[in-house]
């Protein structure tokens, strides 16, 4: 949503580091596991869940190698989904800033 807080998935890394960490806000008792689809692609990554200081519900947490093939396609194509309780929920570029998620990952390394 345009001028909010509210953040449906996040990935950080630290240069070269070859690892993406994933945040994503769920409702509280969800399955700790995060979902991600590009292109085709898909992870399945195993999290961890701590109570949201900012959101109702919790914050899942995973780790995962820079080089799985979803986020060398989110590279490509710069659009991800995650699943969520059998739901996908889309999330592309806003204009002008497909270049993103490659110049992320290339920093990833």
């Amino acid at each position: 949503m345009a001028d909010s807080d509210d953040i449906r998935v996040s990935l950080d890394c630290t240069d070269g580091s070859r690892t993406v960490q994933v945040f994503v806000p769920v409702p509280t008792g969800s399955e700790r596991v995060i979902l991600l689809e590009s292109g085709g692609e898909t992870e399945r990554m195993r999290a961890t869940a701590e109570p949201s200081e900012l959101l109702d519900g919790d914050l899942l947490f995973a780790e995962a190698r820079s080089d799985l093939p979803v986020f060398q396609r989110f590279a490509s194509v710069g659009w991800l989904a995650v699943w969520e309780q059998g739901e996908r929920h889309a999330y592309a570029p806003h204009p002008g800033s497909q270049d993103l998620a490659r110049r992320f990952l290339t920093r990833c390394g």
